[in-house]
């Protein structure tokens, strides 16, 4: 199963990710903005991807990627159940969640193996 320590390996490859406490959760963020929290108690991470990548994983991982309820979803909020996610699938989440909402000079500080 995928834990805190496993996540952090994979946020910490990009430019500029910081960790701060948002309520009960772990928050990940880039220049002050929340595209990722961890949560401990339900085995889970919640992702900020955009509409269509909400999309796209959920419907090529339905069991473990499903939109957070209510317009939060809507806007591209995704549970992500590590229980049964592959660590491969989980890291391209996550870059696709920090690629959403990073900015533009920072992305181009990602090397292609980070990638993969």
């Amino acid at each position: 199963m995928i834990n805190l320590n496993v996540i952090q390996e994979i946020l910490f490859l990009l430019p500029e990710v910081i960790e701060e406490q948002h309520l009960k959760l772990i928050s990940f963020r880039v220049r002050k903005e929340v595209f990722a929290t961890y949560n401990y108690e339900q085995s889970q991470v919640c992702l900020k991807l955009s509409p269509a990548e909400q999309r796209n994983f959920h419907s090529k991982h339905e069991l473990s990627f499903y939109p957070v309820p209510n317009s939060w979803g809507r806007q591209g909020w995704t549970h992500i159940m590590l229980d049964i996610v592959e660590k491969q699938v989980l890291k391209e989440a996550i870059f696709s969640a920090y690629s959403a909402n990073a900015p533009k000079e920072l992305l181009e500080q990602i090397r292609p193996e980070d990638k993969e």
